[in-house]
C-alpha cells in the first residue's frame, strides 16, 4: 500500500511524458475539469476568504486573456509535459533519510497580512522589500520560503514573488555558495489556486512549487495536482481535518502542511497538526503550521514525526526570531521507521 500511495505520482508524471504528444488536449481538460470543480464554502466560512475566492475566479478570466497568445511562455507550460522535476521543495524540507535522526527545517511564511481570524490583527509583518526579507530569514537559518501572492488576503503581489526569486538566484551566485543554495532552500508561491493557469504563471516566475488549499479547492485537489505534476513541479498540500489528510495521501500527494487554523471558520485547534499526523505515512514530507510561536512547540511536532514548520507571524513579532530559528533547527528527533506512520489495517 505504501509503495503503491509513493509512486502514484512518479507513474502519472511517467505516463504524461509517454503521452506527451496528446498532452495539450490533456491539460485543457485538466484546466476544465479544475475550474468547474472548485466548491463553494460552507456558509459559515470567513467573509474575506469568500471574497477572496470570488476575486480569484475574475482574476483567472484575466490570466486566461493575459497569455491567450499560442506562442506566450505561460500557454506554452500549460500545454506541454515537463521530463523530470527537480524536487528541490522536497530537499529544502526534509534534510535527513529514513533511519537518521532528523534535524527539522524551518519554512517562512511570507505575507504582510492575514484574513485567518478576526480575533488576530490583520497586519502580520511590515516588510517593504520581500526580496530582501527572504535574504534575512534565509541567513537566520530558514530552508525554504512561500510567497502570498494574493493581495486582497494576505497583501502579496506576483512582484514580491519576483522578487525573492532573484535574491535566491543572487544569493547561490555567492562564492561557495552555488551548490549548498542549490540544496537547501525553495520558493513556493501561496495563494489561492484554483486553476491550472496559476500554476503556470507561478513557474515561469521562477518558483519551485505551489501550495494548494484542499478545504478551498475541495473535489478541483485531484486534477490541480495532476496539473502541478504534469508541469513538473511539487505542490504543497494544506489539510486541516483528517479526513482531508487521507485524501491527500489517497491521491499521491507527496508534500502535506496541516494547519490547525480552520480556514472555513476562522478558529484555532493548537494541538490540531499532532492529531492529524498519524494519519500521514512517513515517506510524505510533513509540515505543521497555524499559531505557532515556540521552539518547544515545534520539537514537540518533531517528536511526533513532523519534517518542517512553517512560521509566519512568529517571525514578525518574536523578539529574537533568528533564535527561534536556530533553536528550532538544533533539535535532533528520534529516527523514524520506513514504513506506515498511522493507522494500519491489522
Amino acid at each position: 500500500k505504501v509503495s503503491t500511495m509513493f509512486l502514484s505520482r512518479q507513474v502519472f508524471l511517467a505516463l504524461c511524458i509517454v503521452t506527451s504528444s496528446s498532452s495539450l488536449c490533456i491539460t485543457r481538460a485538466l484546466h476544465r475539469r479544475a475550474r468547474t470543480a472548485c466548491v463553494s464554502m460552507s456558509s459559515t466560512t470567513n467573509d474575506l476568504i469568500l471574497e477572496v475566492i470570488h476575486r480569484k475566479k475574475y482574476e483567472v478570466q484575466q490570466l486566461e486573456q493575459k497569455h491567450s497568445a499560442p506562442n506566450d511562455p505561460v500557454k506554452l507550460r500549460l500545454g506541454y509535459v515537463a521530463e523530470q522535476s527537480s524536487f528541490r521543495v522536497t530537499r529544502a524540507l526534509r534534510k535527513y533519510k529514513l533511519g537518521d535522526e532528523r534535524p527539522m527545517t524551518v519554512l517562512a511564511d511570507l505575507k504582510r497580512t492575514s484574513p485567518t481570524s478576526r480575533a488576530l490583527p490583520r497586519t502580520v509583518s511590515g516588510f517593504n522589500d520581500a526580496g530582501r526579507r527572504t535574504e534575512e530569514l534565509m541567513n537566520f537559518g530558514v530552508t525554504a520560503t512561500m510567497v502570498n501572492t494574493d493581495e486582497l488576503g494576505w497583501g502579496g503581489s506576483m512582484d514580491d514573488l519576483s522578487s525573492v526569486v532573484s535574491k535566491v538566484k543572487a544569493m547561490e551566485k555567492l562564492p561557495g555558495k552555488t551548490g549548498e543554495m542549490a540544496n537547501m532552500t525553495a520558493v513556493v508561491m501561496k495563494d489561492l489556486i484554483i486553476d491550472p493557469i496559476q500554476i503556470a504563471v507561478a513557474l515561469e516566475s521562477g518558483a519551485h512549487g505551489v501550495v494548494l488549499l484542499a478545504n478551498v479547492v475541495g473535489q478541483a485537489l485531484e486534477e490541480l495536482m495532476e496539473a502541478a505534476t504534469c508541469m513538473g513541479t511539487e505542490a504543497i498540500v494544506e489539510v486541516h481535518t483528517p479526513n482531508e489528510a487521507r485524501n491527500a495521501v489517497d491521491l499521491g500527494a507527496s508534500i502535506i502542511m496541516v494547519n490547525n487554523w480552520d480556514r472555513a471558520t476562522g478558529t484555532w485547534h493548537p494541538d490540531q497538526a499532532l492529531a492529524v499526523r498519524g494519519q500521514i505515512p512517513d515517506h510524505i514530507v510533513t509540515i505543521a503550521t497555524g499559531g505557532l510561536a515556540s521552539s518547544d512547540q515545534a520539537r514537540r511536532l518533531a517528536d511526533v514525526g513532523y519534517d518542517c514548520v512553517a512560521l509566519g507571524r512568529a517571525l514578525a513579532v518574536h523578539p529574537q526570531p533568528s533564535r527561534l530559528v536556530r533553536n528550532i533547527r538544533a533539535h535532533r528527533a528520534p529516527p523514524s521507521i520506513p514504513g506506515w506512520n498511522g493507522p494500519r489495517d491489522d
